[in-house]
């Protein structure tokens, strides 16, 4: 009897992982955006239950709490209440809701990045340097990255290489790689001649035209690149090699936002963020390993978001377990899945409102993605569903794919909208024309079209007619 019911258990056992595997291969394949809330909800407990179907359990949760704000409010007693539910497993949830409220309080993911200008930037690697020094007490030569998205809003600071800038021995590679990990579109370079003299050498310059170039042919800006000497600095990219002495006002580094001195380099973060990251990777690593994986993260990734929308073979190199990286990826999705759940369709929203779900829903995403949202007779939101994913031109919208959701929920009015992953959020002449062939499309089968919503981390735009309205306008 007792080997029947082991081999019963073992089948069961077996046609579940088969189960949990599709899933993850649909999450790898198509992202948390085609899930229903009870169905991430549903992977996230794979890890804490590890052999039991758990979609029961978080449908029945989802029936009891209602939402994910809902179940987050809940007692442990309360949670313990719905069948299924373990001590163990309402802990387990408990501490996950823990650690999306420390997310929110402390703005982790959603904080916007500090603007950097040519003429403050070089007062920053002035101070920059001044913060290495060697066994005899002076300078070290040095070179350093700032990474940065088309508005100049500081991503990164990274240090591609340890030794003379005009060696002859530098590469792209480490600059093109950081940029792309960054999610750069913009770098600024700095060296140091701890020494002397100020201005630039010819291998100073041959390197920098060679980096220039492979970094131009990666789609990446080279803004500048600063020769620093004690408190003055000159800019090699600049025609007219402009001399500038450092102001005595120049700022501190530990007065720069969200800069701090971690193991010899300078990352955006804060010790809070670091304390919010080993929380996460406690859920699913132990002990000494969740803090080395944490130490390896900070070190691999400029911001925590970039963490979790990092590729899964970047995080391969850290992280050696694929369950763990989707686990990782299921979390966050729960975590912005919980704030665009705030967002009720059925009911009238102002185009603010509107704009605000968009922010979230799209505002980290690392590349371009389209979505398009469906209005019933009184404009009142239905529904919102992935389009394509892209820049955005008339390729990118395919008109079929567009009208065939618009006809699936009965539209009678749409509003599409799309993100800029690492620029502002005026549009550019292909959003326009876009908006454009939208417009037309939809008018011309009876549909009301509403707007163009275009967003960024922080920010938006709506493009509605002749007329682009900015956030501080609406």
């Amino acid at each position: 009897m007792q080997e029947r019911k082991d081999n019963f258990a073992t089948e069961q056992r077996g046609l579940h992982d088969g189960h949990r595997e599709r899933m993850r291969g649909k999450f790898r394949t198509y992202g948390d955006k085609v899930f229903a809330t009870y169905e991430l909800l549903e992977m996230l407990l794979y890890h804490i239950i590890p052999y039991r179907d758990t979609n029961p359990t978080a449908r029945r949760l989802m029936n009891r709490f209602a939402t994910l704000d809902g179940l987050s409010l809940a007692t442990r007693d309360e949670i313990l209440e719905v069948e299924g539910i373990g001590e163990k497993t309402a802990d387990f949830l408990v501490n996950v809701f823990k650690i999306y409220k420390r997310l929110e309080e402390t703005d982790v993911l959603f904080a916007g990045e500090r603007i950097i200008e040519k003429t403050s930037a070089g007062d920053f690697f002035v101070n920059y340097f001044k913060t290495f020094k060697t066994g005899s007490g002076g300078e070290e030569q040095r070179t350093v990255a700032a990474m940065l998205d088309s508005d100049m809003r500081l991503l990164a600071i990274v240090e591609p290489y340890a030794f003379d800038f005009g060696s002859g021995a530098v590469q792209s590679r480490p600059f093109i790689d950081a940029a792309v990990a960054a999610h750069a579109t913009t770098v600024i370079i700095a060296h140091n001649h701890p020494y002397g003299p100020l201005f630039p050498s010819q291998a100073d310059r041959a390197s920098n035209a060679l980096v220039c170039s492979d970094l131009a042919n990666a789609g990446i800006t080279l803004a500048e690149h600063y020769v620093v000497c004690a408190d003055e600095y000159v800019c090699i990219m600049n025609k007219e090699v402009n001399l500038k002495l450092s102001s005595t006002g120049a700022r501190s580094l530990s007065s720069i936002d969200r800069l701090c001195f971690m193991d010899g380099s300078y990352l955006l973060r804060t010790d809070e963020k670091i304390s919010v990251l080993l929380d996460v990777l406690s859920l699913i690593l132990k002990g000494e390993k969740a803090k080395k994986t944490t130490s390896a993260l900070a070190e691999r990734f400029a911001r925590l978001c970039d963490v979790f929308y990092a590729d899964s073979y970047v995080l391969r190199e850290i992280i050696d377990s694929e369950t763990d990286i989707i686990f990782l990826k299921i979390f966050f999705a729960i975590f912005v899945r919980r704030r665009t759940d705030r967002f009720v369709f059925g009911r009238t929203h102002t185009e603010e409102e509107i704009a605000e779900y968009f922010t979230l829903l799209l505002g980290l995403e690392p590349v371009e993605k389209v979505y398009l949202m469906v209005f019933d007779s009184k404009l009142r939101p239905k529904s919102c569903e992935f389009v394509a994913e892209g820049t955005v031109d008339t390729s990118s919208l395919p008109p079929r794919r567009m009208l065939e959701i618009a006809k699936r929920h009965g539209a009678c009015g749409i509003a599409i909208a799309h993100n800029h992953p690492s620029s502002g959020v005026a549009p550019s002449g292909d959003d326009i024309g876009a908006t454009v062939s939208a417009k037309s499309l939809f008018e011309s089968v009876g549909i009301k079209f509403l707007s163009h919503y275009i967003v960024s981390s922080s920010d938006y735009c709506i493009i509605d007619e002749n007329e682009v309205r900015y956030k501080k306008d609406v």
